[in-house]
């Protein structure tokens, strides 16, 4: 059996809701039901698009799809890059980079990320964030409220993704918000 919206009891649809104060159908005139009117606000302030970024191609990739998406979302854009809180050790013969020397190629990273996230959309507000941790943990905090989480696809062999992780993996599990995966070759 079906029935229309009209025949269902207790149904009042948006209309009823607009209308302030409402007797509720099943309290009679005795008990009104006060609903708070319905609005619509077309400029709300949205948080900005996060994208994560370590100069790879699909992470230059992934800052021209999250200036687009954040151009069509009438929002900002915040690059954010995440240096280990711990020394990177090096396969030999090369030494270890220290902290401190992460954090001068990170900011180097953001620098070039923000210039080409410039270009791409001269008319957004872009931030840059640099953060120190583990990348997934790090970027699903950074993209908390953000509408969407953007990160280049890891193009290391599987392997390689399989025994030291994968960043988009571990931000999908992690965040909050939709996480987009871009190919390095996304135009």
């Amino acid at each position: 059996v079906r029935h229309s919206r009209d025949q269902t009891p207790g149904w009042r649809g948006l209309e009823a809701l607009s209308a302030s104060p409402v007797a509720a159908e099943d309290g009679g005139a005795d008990h009104p039901t006060t609903h708070p009117e319905v609005t619509m606000m077309n400029a709300l302030p949205r948080s900005p698009v996060v994208v994560g970024v370590d100069g790879s191609g699909g992470s230059l990739a992934a800052i021209q799809f999250g200036a687009a998406e954040a151009r069509r979302l009438a929002t900002g854009l915040t690059l954010v890059h995440v240096v280990p809180s711990h020394s990177v050790s090096a396969p030999a013969p090369m030494m270890a980079l220290p902290p401190n020397d992460l954090v001068e190629v990170g900011q180097s990273i953001l620098d070039t990320s923000a210039s080409r996230a410039r270009g791409a959309a001269p008319d957004i507000p872009i931030t840059s964030v640099l953060r120190r941790g583990k990348r997934s943990l790090e970027l699903s905090e950074a993209s908390a409220s953000a509408p969407l989480l953007v990160v280049g696809r890891d193009s290391r062999p599987t392997l390689d993704r399989l025994l030291f992780g994968n960043t988009a993996t571990g931000v999908a599990c992690r965040a909050s918000c939709p996480v987009v995966s871009v190919p390095p070759d996304w135009e």
